[in-house]
């Protein structure tokens, strides 16, 4: 009634706020976005659709939540076009279209996404990054799908072509998502890339083979594609250990660089198949636990898969200093050492005592001698 009063946008502000503390969000959106429309402040306007905007969506009222939600966006987005909400908002309108299917408005609003966090330039801040990094990846998804659904079958060229090209734009989708630097993005947009690499791998060496070759011709055309294939997988390697590479460099561990551990132990397994002696603790990490060295050697190993490597090294040496000779903690430390740390020499000297000590495992004689190669030489 008072739109110009001095007081009216904090009796609407109290009153929204009486509603919400009740569990009347969609009232208490009502009040919002009416106020929204006839307040002078356009500040003030501002917070107030924004607002509505967020309890719509918290209303959890299905039957009108995605109405309210997107009449009130598309008002945001033409009243407020340089508000840095506008990110998060945008990137909250695709998802809500994406999880009604509507594949094709999403991908143009996590498109806007990009474009809105470009044009704030110096003005952006992490979290304007981290959903313009994010819409990104989402669109290297899409991308990837239809590159997954492609079989290279007959037409075999025509159909290598089209997944060639997919791969191209998801992996330029992948690449730019990686390049905003916010790390669960980077990281997951780097193992995708080397799951396409390995994806595109499989894909030819399963693809349609011409049905008039005799035995011969098709052993030979067998030849050239696991010639064709080879440097897929090069790639793929090269992908993954960029990804660990941050464990050891910038002690980044996270569910996506696990993932490439993963593969990187099928793909290279005389380098990064390592398994730990023990088994894993399930007692509280953080209470007092008794000076055993088994209990210890677990604990530490449960350290080492939730990424904290520090504890994990200290867990693992107490457990040696409890019992010089136990050879499973000995090896454990090595591994941590070699893979998840960058210290060879050390590991080396890990895996020569775990020798040493009379430890079974006959593999790691070639991890040894993979490691010699590598630090320059026998100690």
């Amino acid at each position: 009634r008072y739109p110009t009063s001095r007081y009216t946008p904090v009796a609407v502000s109290e009153w929204g706020e009486i509603l919400e503390s009740r569990g009347s969000y969609i009232s208490a959106a009502q009040i919002y976005e009416n106020a929204s429309s006839i307040l002078e402040d356009r500040s003030v306007r501002e917070n107030l659709l924004y607002k509505a905007i967020l309890l719509y969506e918290k209303s959890g009222n299905v039957d009108t939540m995605y109405n309210n939600y997107f009449r009130n966006f598309e008002r945001f987005q033409t009243e407020f076009p340089d508000s840095p909400r506008l990110i998060a908002l945008t990137f909250k309108a695709a998802a809500g279209r994406e999880a009604l299917k509507d594949f094709t408005t999403a991908k143009v609003l996590y498109e806007k996404v990009i474009s809105l966090h470009k044009r704030l330039g110096a003005a952006a801040t992490v979290e304007t990054a981290t959903s313009a990094a994010k819409a990104q990846m989402i669109l290297g998804d899409y991308k990837k799908k239809f590159y997954e659904y492609i079989k290279i079958i007959a037409p075999v060229e025509e159909n290598l072509k089209k997944k060639e090209g997919l791969l191209k734009e998801a992996l330029a989708d992948y690449t730019a998502a990686a390049k905003y630097r916010i790390s669960d993005v980077t990281t997951e947009a780097t193992f995708r890339m080397g799951e396409m690499f390995e994806h595109h791998r499989d894909a030819i060496m399963t693809s349609e083979r011409p049905s008039e070759l005799t035995a011969e011709q098709l052993e030979e055309y067998n030849y050239l594609l696991e010639e064709q294939a080879y440097p897929f997988e090069e790639k793929a390697i090269s992908i993954h250990e960029s990804n660990v590479k941050k464990t050891v460099e910038e002690g980044i561990y996270n569910l996506w660089v696990r993932k490439s551990y993963e593969r990187l132990s099928m793909l290279v397994p005389v380098k990064y198949k390592r398994e730990e002696a023990g088994k894993p603790y399930t007692g509280d990490l953080s209470a007092n636990i008794p000076d055993d060295p088994d209990i210890y050697n677990n604990r530490g190993m449960t350290f080492r898969e939730n990424g904290e490597f520090r504890k994990a090294e200290e867990d693992f040496k107490r457990s040696i200093a409890l019992k010089p000779d136990f050879s499973s903690a000995v090896l454990n430390l090595g591994i941590l050492y070699e893979l998840y740390s960058g210290k060879f020499e050390d590991a080396l000297k890990n895996y020569k005592e775990y020798v040493k000590l009379g430890g079974d495992r006959k593999e790691v004689l070639s991890w040894i001698d993979m490691l010699e190669k590598r630090t320059g030489g026998k100690q």
